[in-house]
């Protein structure tokens, strides 16, 4: 800014000595005129046009300087915001990744400790008829009042969502040994009680919710120990 204020001083101080000289000199020294311009005045209009073109390289030359140096600091400023949110990005993925990883060993570590697959064949086999016929009392065949059918599903649900919280085996395996447990100990267990004396899938019926109980917590037994 005070470079361009020094060249227009300049200039104007130019301009006014040019036209002093020019009016002192006038009396004595005879003007050629051509045209309707005279030699001084076109000398001192090539001055103004020289100045002026000088004012505006000037100028010009500063403003692509300062566009040059906005460009550079730019360039040299860091995206701030940009690296803030790929810095946080990156660090949601490693930890998701992370959970991802911890859950995916802690799931394969509870299939490898597991118990296998129970079958049909075990579930009947020499040891379990023996268990049945020999060394498990008798059901009490007494008339009692039944149960209350929400409190019973209650129950079931409540064993069955402990066994699905802590994980020890995969549930559709715990639902297809509970199903052969409980196929292999029904007919002994009504025949004890006798055919009038329990009704099947009743869970209101207490000798019924007794068998299920039994057959349910036999699974849940297997599956931990």
């Amino acid at each position: 800014m005070n470079r361009r204020l020094g060249v227009f001083a300049s200039m104007h101080l130019l301009v006014a000595a040019l036209s002093g000289a020019a009016a002192f000199s006038a009396p004595t020294m005879p003007m050629r005129i051509v045209g309707t311009t005279t030699t001084s005045q076109r000398r001192r209009n090539r001055m103004c046009i020289a100045l002026h073109s000088a004012h505006d390289s000037e100028v010009e030359a500063e403003a692509e300087a300062t566009d040059a140096d906005n460009s550079q600091q730019q360039r040299r400023t860091p995206p701030t915001d940009i690296t803030s949110r790929r810095r946080l990005i990156s660090s949601v993925l490693s930890s998701a990744t992370a959970g991802t990883v911890l859950l995916s060993s802690g799931r394969r570590q509870s299939a490898a400790l597991a118990a296998p697959p129970l079958t049909s064949e075990t579930a009947d086999d020499l040891a379990a008829r023996v268990e049945r016929g020999l060394l498990r009392p008798k059901p009490a065949r007494v008339l009692r009042p039944r149960l209350n059918l929400d409190f019973a599903v209650l129950l079931m649900r409540s064993s069955y969502n402990a066994v699905d919280d802590i994980d020890v085996v995969a549930m559709d395996q715990f639902q297809r040994d509970f199903f052969l447990i409980r196929q292999a100990e029904y007919k002994a267990y009504a025949d004890s009680l006798g055919a009038t004396m329990m009704m099947q899938g009743d869970l209101a019926d207490p000798n019924y919710f007794d068998f299920i109980s039994f057959a349910q917590y036999a699974t849940i037994s297997r599956e931990i120990a």
